[in-house]
Formats: C-alpha cells, structure tokens, sequence
C-alpha cells in the first residue's frame, strides 16, 4: 500500500514543500527512558538538505487531565510585566507539566556532527478538541501505529548535511536536557567579605556566597546639542563573589533587581580572576545601567540543575 505520509527538509507542519521532494524514510523504532519520560523514535526521513528526526514523547493523559484541573484558574502574568507572578508559583506551574518538556538535540552521522538547521513540534491529546490540526494528527497517529488514547508531543528535528552521506553506517542522537531554572532567595549586599548563607535546595546543601568586591560605576549623561550640560547619571553595579562549596554540577546565578524589577546585565556565571590568587575561580553578576539609588539593588538567586544527558544509538 502507498503512503500517503510524507516529510519535507526545513518545512513545518501543514506548510506547503513547494517543488521539495519528500525524505526517504528510514524506521529505526526506537524506545527508551529518558529525565522521567519515556521517548520513542519511530523513523528517520533521508532528504536532499538533511536528515529529518521525528522524536515522540509519551504523555499520560491522565497525569495531563489532573495537573490541567489543578493549575485552571492559575494564569501567569503577561510578558509586558514578568515581575508581577510569583516566581516559586510560577516554578511549581510549568515544571510540573506532564506536556512540558525541553532539550537540546545533535545528531553524529558516521562519526560526523550534522547542524541543526531547523525544529517544529505538535501534541496531541486524547477527549481535546483540536480540529485545526486533527487531520495532520489523525496522519501521525495512522503512520506511526500509536494508541489514540495516549498522549504525545512529536518534535521533529531537521539536521542539514555539510556533505551529503551516500551511505549511512552509524547514527546516534545525543539529547540534553534543558531543566527548569528554580528560583532562589533575593537578598542584598553591604560590602567586600560579607557572607550569604542559604539553602541549595537542589543539591540538599548549605552554600554560601562570600562577597569578594562590590563595584558601583557612574557615566554621565550629557544633553546631545550641549556637552557641557549634566543631563543625568547611569549607575552600574558589579558584584564578584565566591561560593562555598562549590558546585559539583549545575548552576547558580545571580539576577540583578533595582527598586524589585529586573535589571542584569551579567547573570552570574563563573570566570577566571588571577588578581586576587592565581587561577582561583571567582563568579560576576551586574545590573544593566539605570538611574537612581543604588540602594535600591538586590540579587536575585537563580538554581539551575544538572543537565541531564542521554545518546541513543539509531543506527545500526
């Protein structure tokens, strides 16, 4: 029987191929285990520009059906105004969602890295009127043998060859996951040695932040057609600081606020100092300029944990 399912290099769900030739497809109808979730990769398309890789997370509709009954009346805040939704609320809200999940994709032919060129995604979920796309989801669900009373968020991923392989005898995918960032205390800071203790929540630990510099730059702003007129002052503020312990895996950084409302420039990854002691890792935060009191700064903890990683072997 002739299939009528077809996938196209760099096109979206439902766009138009134009006179693009469809991939072959290659079924590889892989399962597995990955951060929690269960993944299968049902084909590889082998196109003109690329390789296409259709990814298929499981969702239990269930698990779906009950965190959407909790989190109903719950709506974040608008995108104009961040500051105004609690941010452990809003935390708790999107990484709890059974349908929710991030990540990284690369993709190795024959020992080679492929660039991602491209990444569309679509879900589907059982009971869920969705008529606009019922059609492309019908289509999937035939092509790939799945249960329609199962959810699933398909991703697929579009790898643009350097040199097109005439023959492919190795592949593998690596995925990364992309966590959730949990936010951490706000607090603010007095002067060089001063020490933060707080709970690392994520790895079940007391850290703490030891200050070692505190740094405030102030420009001048001067009116455009007069140069000798003082318009205003543009304050900036550097932080250097020390954990202690520091990390064995995953992340914190620091976000500026001013007056409670974001203003980072640098979040606060780590870097190398050598003019406190040689080769002693330090980290640096910094507010993005603004104007007023530099009383009013405080930092706000960010806690990113361990990516974790998993490569799947598709071919052979």
């Amino acid at each position: 029987m002739k299939s009528d399912f077809f996938v196209y290099f760099n096109t979206d769900f439902g766009e138009d191929p134009g006179r693009r030739r469809p991939g072959d497809e290659i079924r590889v109808n892989k399962e597995f285990e990955f951060a929690g979730r269960h993944f299968v990769i049902p084909s590889l398309w082998s196109c003109a520009g690329g390789i296409v890789v259709d990814v298929i997370i499981k969702v239990d509709a269930s698990a779906f059906f009950a965190y959407k009954k909790k989190w109903e009346k719950w709506v974040p805040a608008p995108t104009s105004d961040p500051d105004s939704v609690d941010p452990d609320r809003s935390y708790e809200a999107y990484s709890t969602n059974p349908a929710s999940f991030e990540y990284d994709a690369v993709l190795y032919v024959n020992g080679r890295t492929l660039d991602p060129a491209f990444c569309c995604g679509i879900s589907y979920m059982p009971i869920v009127d969705s008529p606009y796309d019922a059609e492309l989801t019908d289509s999937i669900i035939r092509h790939y043998g799945l249960p329609r009373g199962a959810g699933f968020m398909l991703i697929r991923h579009h790898f643009a060859w350097k040199r097109r392989v005439k023959e492919i005898k190795a592949l593998e995918i690596k995925l990364t996951e992309l966590p959730f960032v949990k936010p951490g205390p706000e607090f603010t800071v007095e002067k060089a040695g001063q020490v933060i203790r707080f709970a690392d929540e994520i790895a079940g630990v007391e850290r703490g932040l030891r200050v070692i510099d505190l740094h405030q730059m102030n420009n001048e702003l001067r009116d455009v057609e007069d140069r000798a007129r003082i318009v205003g002052v543009n304050t900036v503020v550097t932080l250097v600081y020390k954990l202690e312990p520091e990390l064995d895996g995953g992340d914190i950084r620091l976000r500026c606020r001013v007056g409670g409302k974001d203003a980072s420039g640098t979040t606060g990854g780590p870097y190398k100092e050598g003019t406190l002691e040689p080769l002693n890792e330090y980290r640096i935060a910094a507010s993005a300029p603004f104007r007023g009191s530099p009383d009013k700064v405080s930092w706000k903890m960010e806690l990113y944990p361990p990516a974790r990683v998993k490569t799947m072997r598709l071919i052979p």
